[in-house]
């Protein structure tokens, strides 16, 4: 049994390819109290349903999760390593030689 706390990534509710990517319309309900008009009447309790949006496909959020996962990651600048550290010919470009001689 795995700790509390713990989770794997298979676990998350990913969606897969192909699977339609939708906000479900959000149905508001409103609940009107029994009430008493000005002639004495009661109106006994009911309910009011409304529509506050239609819903949308979510294009922009996928399209944002896709650029997310594929960004290219570059190394950050001044964490460069000393030159004691470099390899010899870290800084020859590969097939040229340091001499000045060239592939020749």
């Amino acid at each position: 049994m795995p700790p509390p706390g713990y989770f794997s990534p298979r676990d998350l509710a990913t969606p897969n390819s192909g699977d339609p990517i939708r906000m479900a319309p959000l149905v508001l309900r409103v609940w009107i109290a029994p009430w008493e008009d000005t002639d004495g009447d009661l109106h006994d309790q009911h309910y009011l349903y409304t529509v506050v949006h239609q819903g949308k496909w979510l294009i922009e959020t996928n399209q944002q999760q896709i650029r997310d996962a594929y960004k290219p990651v570059f190394p950050l600048r001044g964490q460069e390593k000393p030159e004691e550290e470099r390899p010899e010919g870290a800084d020859a470009m590969p097939g040229v030689s340091g001499q000045g001689g060239g592939n020749s």
